[in-house]
């Protein structure tokens, strides 16, 4: 959450669209990492009982943001654009999933 405070790639976007693009995908690496370690932690605190439930809404998540952040990305898909809105897409929605999970299920994890 901190690099999305300080803003994604504000230096390598005055570079040009190609390094921004590049910078872009791997802040959309190093958050799909956070985000995966999260969701790791949260999977080891759940009863056998709810990791079904939650391993099948992840998944179900997970198809979510695929077929959104696609759509991002074609909506450019011509220009040089393209790959930066598609990561502005994925990061936007991991964030706020980290986010969700934090406030749903949190009072387990941060005690």
């Amino acid at each position: 959450m901190a690099r999305e405070q300080a803003g994604d790639c504000a230096a390598a976007a005055s570079q040009g669209q190609q390094p921004y693009n590049m910078c872009m995908r791997d802040e959309v690496g190093k958050t799909r990492e956070n985000m995966d370690a999260y969701v790791a932690a949260f999977r080891l605190l759940l009863s056998s009982d709810l990791l079904k439930g939650f391993d099948e809404a992840q998944g179900r998540w997970s198809a979510y943001e695929q077929a959104l952040c696609q759509a991002a990305f074609d909506q450019y898909k011509d220009g040089t654009i393209a790959p930066s809105e598609g990561s502005a897409c994925e990061l936007l929605l991991m964030r706020n999933h980290i986010r969700e999970l934090g406030a749903t299920l949190g009072t387990a994890f941060h005690r």
